[in-house]
């Protein structure tokens, strides 16, 4: 029926929502979800929407694969590189050897009477 069918195309959509820059993925599987939404939804507009979704999303899979293979080990090293020092307002916690080194650039004696 076209409730099953718009909740199975829901569900397939929502899949992507992990994935950075697959608009145009979403947007193919949402374009058939729209068709089934219809009181008369037309079949073989949904079929050939679906069969271009696929392909779009085949496309996505096999460039990604591409990626990880050529350029994932050089880019998974270049960024432990400069995870200590360019991305460290973005890290959840300092590492120890970060830690220590703000903690012994702070902990100096300040004198303050001078503000008063």
């Amino acid at each position: 029926s076209s409730e099953e069918a718009t909740a199975a195309l829901r569900e397939r959509e929502s899949l992507f929502s992990a994935f950075d820059d697959v608009s145009d993925v979403r947007g193919a599987f949402s374009d058939v979800r729209k068709l089934f939404r219809k009181d008369d939804p037309d079949r073989a507009a949904a079929a050939s929407l679906l069969a271009e979704a696929m392909g779009k999303y085949r496309e996505e899979v096999a460039w990604r694969r591409q990626g990880a293979q050529s350029v994932g080990e050089a880019l998974a090293g270049y960024e432990a590189l400069l995870r200590e020092s360019i991305g460290v307002r973005q890290q959840p916690r300092l590492t120890t050897a970060q830690a220590e080194e703000v903690a012994s650039c702070r902990s100096h004696h300040q004198d303050i009477s001078l503000y008063f």
